[in-house]
């Protein structure tokens, strides 16, 4: 099997482990969730292995403040959240499914065209890149005429419940579709503008609220762009 593959489904059992837990805890009452007791673990200063391990799956669980790419957690310190929001998702299955299927798809082919690094360069770029406009959305709405301010200000997903902040790896994952359209395939480049110019559509008409098209969006863009700069690097 082609290397590339075994990492892309190591990654995804990566991302498929995390929503596992997110359900598990968001299913649980809020006395016993574990985000509310690993905690302890914290202030201690020898801990058995098993306390160890207690503290690491609560932590994970902890998706409000580990996961959630928001102002909130940027502004409380939590610089991590920028790059682990990009593995992490909502508990929503078609949305994992969707990404999921898009990462097996993507990849291996990123791997086999331009390696390791840089798909980590690009995953976290375009990961990172693309939330920003969903964190910052109500200045940015706020900046807008009157008309498009109440035209818009429902069309896109701003996950208001975590500080207009983001979660998934959709971002990252326009990110390669970009990239590899630039790059190495013209299916995959009209498959990427296409993509683009159906956010635009749904963001005008207001439909599908709940799907982050500005993420999507900025996405593909900073992969195109990411792409060039890796053609114009290679040709130097």
């Amino acid at each position: 099997m082609y290397h590339g593959t075994i990492s892309t489904i190591i990654l995804i059992g990566g991302c498929c482990s995390l929503w596992g837990l997110h359900v598990v805890e968001g299913n649980l009452p809020a006395s016993k969730r574990t985000s509310q007791g690993y905690g302890k673990y914290r202030q201690r200063n020898k801990r058995t292995l098993a306390q160890n391990c207690g503290a690491i799956v609560g932590w994970l669980k902890d998706h409000d403040k580990n996961f959630y790419f928001s102002r909130r957690n940027v502004d409380s310190g939590r610089w991590w959240v920028m790059i682990t929001s990009t593995f992490a998702h909502d508990n929503t299955l078609l949305r994992l499914t969707c990404n999921m299927l898009a990462a097996l798809l993507l990849l291996p082919d990123m791997i086999r065209t331009a390696g390791y690094l840089c798909l980590t360069t690009v995953w976290l770029i375009a990961g990172i890149g693309s939330s920003l406009p969903n964190l910052y959305w109500p200045q940015i709405k706020n900046g807008l005429p009157p008309k498009l301010r109440s035209k818009f200000g429902s069309a896109l997903n701003v996950h208001r419940r975590w500080d207009y902040g983001g979660i998934g790896a959709s971002g990252a994952l326009c990110g390669i579709l970009g990239f590899l359209g630039v790059t190495s395939s013209t299916f995959l480049l009209v498959f990427a503008i296409l993509h683009s110019l159906f956010g635009v559509f749904c963001i005008k008409i207001g439909m599908a609220p709940g799907t982050a098209h500005l993420t999507h969006l900025f996405g593909v863009s900073i992969g195109m762009l990411l792409g060039l700069s890796f053609l114009a690097w290679k040709e130097y």
